[in-house]
């Protein structure tokens, strides 16, 4: 009997890749992973709030600061001129007492009060205003305006607030009417927007 021929190589097929035998084509390679750069997201960047200041001259705020200090001054020196002359019985004229205290409440009304609440320095921001007087600063979000009133007759520009009001000099703050310009652009958002 003849012999039967015995074939070249046991199994008679070539060794599959590694790349065959898990399904990919030849030539790729598996490029996903848990650390893959393409499953990050960017962050974003918060946005740019920009800020205007507006301000009056130095020399004008020192004058202010003056007055408030003169205006005090004779307030506590004629109070306590009165109280020295009733601890020596001196005689003094109601009337003339009357008319002297009724003569410093008006001034102190007409300039007292508006050298308190005038606005020396005013900075605008996208979300916000600040404003800075002699004593105090407030930082106001443009929803706790209730309105800003330009009256043409008086040299004053008011800014009113739930809390309190403020008073901006149209004649001393460089380039006012782009400071006006910038808080109507924000009337919108106002909580009680100016009666025309």
């Amino acid at each position: 009997m003849a012999k039967q021929k015995k074939g070249g190589k046991s199994g008679g097929l070539p060794p599959e890749s590694s790349n065959q035998s898990s399904g990919l084509p030849l030539g790729s390679s598996d490029k996903s992973g848990s650390g893959s750069l393409s499953d990050k997201t960017p962050t974003r960047s918060s946005p740019f709030e920009a800020k205007v200041v507006y301000q009056r001259a130095r020399w004008k705020h020192g004058m202010r600061i003056f007055g408030i200090v003169l205006m005090a001054v004779l307030n506590v020196s004629l109070v306590m001129s009165d109280i020295e002359r009733a601890n020596n019985a001196s005689h003094f004229s109601i009337p003339h007492e009357l008319i002297t205290y009724l003569a410093l409440f008006l001034l102190d009304t007409t300039v007292l009060m508006p050298l308190l609440f005038e606005v020396d320095k005013i900075e605008v921001f996208n979300e916000s205003i600040v404003l800075k007087a002699i004593f105090w600063t407030a930082k106001l979000k443009w929803e706790d305006v209730q309105y800003f009133k330009t009256p043409p007759m008086l040299k004053f520009a008011v800014l009113k607030s739930q809390r309190c009001f403020y008073l901006i000099n149209k004649r001393d703050i460089k380039g006012f009417a782009e400071l006006a310009a910038s808080v109507l652009k924000h009337q919108d958002q106002f909580k009680l927007k100016e009666k025309t």
